[in-house]
């Protein structure tokens, strides 16, 4: 997984805030998923906007304000499973 520790543009510490991303996009689409009937892959959720509603309002409550930061935290990807 490659996450950078801070932000290349603005420095900004995403290391301390990329596990509870994590955690609460994974929680907020397996309840969305409990109560759709399509089958969605829960690894290419953030790509998926005209299925799934914005997930703004988590960086919001992390208090993300800076674009380059949710960009490189949306970005993302884990080489490991592809």
């Amino acid at each position: 997984m490659v996450v950078h520790i801070l932000c290349p543009e603005c420095s900004e510490d995403l290391a301390e805030v990329y596990p509870f991303y994590v955690s609460v996009k994974n929680a907020y689409f397996n309840s969305l998923m409990s109560e759709s009937k399509k089958p969605i892959d829960i690894n290419k959720i953030d790509f998926k906007s005209d299925v799934l509603p914005d997930l703004g309002f988590i960086f919001e409550a992390l208090d993300i304000k800076n674009m380059c930061c949710r960009m490189h935290i949306l970005a993302n990807t884990n080489f490991e499973i592809l």
